[in-house]
């Protein structure tokens, strides 16, 4: 299994600059992260996100978020298209770098939200990430601009 993972992980995590914005808006949208209603500018992205690349590819994308003590992972957009192995792998490495960076920036802790839609995310990420839940809501937004 870890030759697996080792064979399907994503060539690069790297932090995203503005220029890849494309990838990320790309990306977000395909995992239903689209605002109805709101013109969302993707343009900026800088120091905010993670990519994900396989093979020269953008296959994922996370934003980290520091916050003292607990930082804040979302937004985690991923492509459809990839394989089931690419992807799992893509999830793992984004998660792994994402709380090296926040872990880097003095934070203490992750937080992050797991839909209820696809049904097994949370006993995926529990089982995988030892993630713990610390609370039930729904996700709510509220235009800044």
């Amino acid at each position: 299994m870890a030759e697996l993972a080792r064979l399907h992980s994503p060539s690069e995590i790297v932090i995203a600059t503005d220029e890849m914005a494309p990838e990320i808006e790309r990306l977000a949208k395909m995992t239903n992260f689209e605002f109805e209603g709101w013109d969302i500018d993707w343009s900026r992205v800088y120091p905010s996100w993670l990519l994900a690349y396989h093979d020269g590819v953008a296959v994922g994308a996370v934003q980290a978020l520091p916050g003292y003590p607990v930082g804040r992972v979302e937004l985690l957009s991923i492509d459809r298209d990839q394989s089931h192995d690419v992807r799992v792998a893509a999830i793992k490495a984004l998660w792994i770098a994402s709380c090296a960076s926040l872990a880097a920036q003095g934070v203490q802790g992750a937080a992050c939200t797991i839909p209820s839609v696809p049904s097994g995310w949370r006993d995926f990420v529990e089982e995988n990430f030892g993630l713990i839940a610390i609370n039930e809501g729904t996700i709510m937004m509220a235009r800044t601009t």
